[in-house]
């Protein structure tokens, strides 16, 4: 399946959350592409706040939490437990949720999956 995509550098913030607004009426995926350094926390917020507007459900997470936790183990075990219990517990927390936030670790797009 391909997403539909929204490019952050060449829209301004209004724009983006229209189209965030519609895609999520629409019950669409879609995927948000070059987000400025230091302004994916803002987006995935505006993001989580449009889906919650509507009455619908969300998680958010990190593109490849799991292998971070991974090779934290190799470092410590203590942090990587209580790392992957905060993660087990986030997970029940939001369990089936009608949209999945997913922001990239390293990067700066943020993918947004409808689940249903």
């Amino acid at each position: 399946m391909t997403l539909a995509l929204i490019d952050y550098s060449t829209h301004n913030i209004e724009d983006i959350q229209v189209k965030v607004r519609n895609f999520i009426s629409d019950r669409a995926s879609f995927g948000i592409v070059n987000v400025a350094f230091g302004k994916q926390s803002q987006m995935v917020d505006i993001i989580e706040r449009e889906i919650e507007s509507v009455g619908l459900s969300c998680r958010v997470r990190t593109a490849n939490r799991g292998w971070a936790v991974a090779a934290m183990t190799a470092a410590t075990f203590g942090g990587a437990a209580v790392a992957g219990a905060a993660i087990v517990a986030h997970n029940i927390v939001t369990i089936d949720p009608d949209y999945e936030i997913i922001k990239e670790m390293l990067g700066s797009d943020v993918a947004v999956e409808y689940q249903r």
